[in-house]
């Protein structure tokens, strides 16, 4: 009989748990599901929710003791989705309700009998201005539209400029609302806007953090436009650049391992609108930055530039010539010194040029140096002079390295500050 005991235990569980499953499942022609309150002030509410059938719509509700206040009309028109708000409540008060849903004269039960809510007092209406939610978007070379929301309905305005310290304003919205929309027109492109919201309400008046910004880029205005440039056909060691100018011009492209760029293409100069550059000989695994180049010789020779293409090359860092490292991966090993003063074009280019080279060759001579004191300090043998020696090494190697760091740093600060003027 013991072997028995087992199945048996097992159809009765299943039954139990498949009625158990199936307890809270209407039975009914039509049922009410979903009951939310939503919308709540101090004196109305509105009540949703969703039946299985399109079915009529009507609340009943009352504040104690079953006792019904008002039974709002049902609609004519059936549907599954249902909305009726309540109006003239009491603030500070528990209100319970019952959705009713009807069809062919059934009347569908509610899961649980009833719900209930409460209205909130007065007092929380006026309550001081909080915001929150801060954000741009849509944003154009000469507008963006500012977006927040508050506690309480509001009014709604933006402070905004290029600096914190003088910003204008929006003109103010009264329409009160919780959820705010301004759009700023009338900006400048590619600049960096700061803005700050503001909402008023009850006497009560609040304003959001200080946030920042940037315009998208403008038309282009000027006599050779350059537009549509991209990568295509990637390979391990090179790459196509490809892009379009609104009159003929001739092709260039200028590239590098850095932003700075530092090599550049053959010159194309048979005049075209259609550009397509490829360029060879790419270190596999290596970032490269590209820029586009077009001048028209028929205009001044005017030059127009694309803003930076970066690419990372398909393969392995340093295929030939390179040693492992530590993590297994190839990496590229040697020292390289090139020409500084190609692709020169203006004094910025021969500053920067100048600082890049005296780094590149300050580094290997101060890590000489640096042995070099090391030795002098391990061979010493508390000798004064050796030791004097290889302290006067290391500050001038200490000093020097600032000098550069210090002058590149300087230049790069000016010209940043007349590029942000351009």
């Amino acid at each position: 009989m013991k072997k028995f005991y087992l199945p048996i235990l097992f159809i009765f569980c299943s039954v139990f748990l498949v009625s158990w499953a199936n307890a809270d499942e209407c039975p009914n022609p039509v049922c009410i599901s979903n009951i939310q309150v939503v919308d709540r002030t101090s004196n109305s509410a509105r009540i949703t929710w969703t039946t299985n059938v399109p079915a009529t719509s009507q609340v009943r509700y009352w504040i104690s003791n079953h006792n019904v206040l008002s039974e709002p009309n049902i609609p004519m028109n059936a549907r599954t989705s249902h909305s009726i708000t309540l109006n003239n409540l009491q603030p500070a008060t528990t209100y319970f309700f019952k959705p009713v849903s009807v069809v062919n004269n059934f009347e569908a039960t509610v899961p649980n009998g009833y719900s209930q809510f409460t209205t909130p007092s007065t007092s929380s209406q006026n309550a001081p201005v909080q915001i929150s939610g801060e954000s741009v978007g849509s944003i154009t070379a000469d507008s963006v539209t500012v977006t927040w929301t508050t506690n309480v309905p509001a009014t709604s305005q933006v402070k905004y400029g290029l600096t914190t310290r003088n910003m204008a304003e929006s003109s103010k919205n009264t329409n009160l609302t919780t959820s705010h929309r301004v759009i700023l027109t009338g900006l400048s492109p590619r600049l960096p806007y700061y803005y700050q919201v503001l909402s008023e309400a009850n006497g009560f008046s609040a304003q959001g953090s200080s946030r920042q910004f940037t315009t998208a880029a403008g038309p282009c205005t000027d006599p050779v436009c350059i537009s549509g440039s991209q990568a295509t056909n990637p390979t391990q060691t090179a790459v196509t650049i490809v892009w379009t100018t609104n009159v003929p011009a001739d092709s260039q492209v200028k590239y590098g391992p850095t932003s700075r760029l530092g090599l550049q293409t053959p010159l194309d100069s048979a005049p075209k609108t259609s550009h397509s550059v490829n360029i060879t000989g790419l270190n596999p695994g290596y970032t490269y930055y590209f820029e586009a180049n077009s001048v028209s010789v028929t205009l001044n020779d005017f030059r127009a530039r694309s803003s930076a293409i970066q690419v990372t090359m398909g393969g392995t860092i340093g295929s030939g010539g390179s040693i492992t490292g530590d993590s297994g991966r190839d990496v590229s090993f040697g020292f390289k010194l090139t020409n500084p003063w190609t692709n020169v074009d203006d004094v910025f280019d021969v500053v920067d040029k100048l600082t890049d080279f005296l780094l590149t060759i300050a580094v290997p001579i101060a890590i000489i140096l640096i042995i070099y004191a090391g030795i002098l300090f391990l061979t010493s043998a508390g000798n004064p002079g050796k030791i004097t020696q290889a302290r006067t090494i290391l500050w001038y190697v200490i000093v020097g390295f600032a000098v550069i760091l210090i002058g590149k740093g300087f230049f790069l600060l000016i010209e940043s500050v007349l590029n942000l003027g351009a």
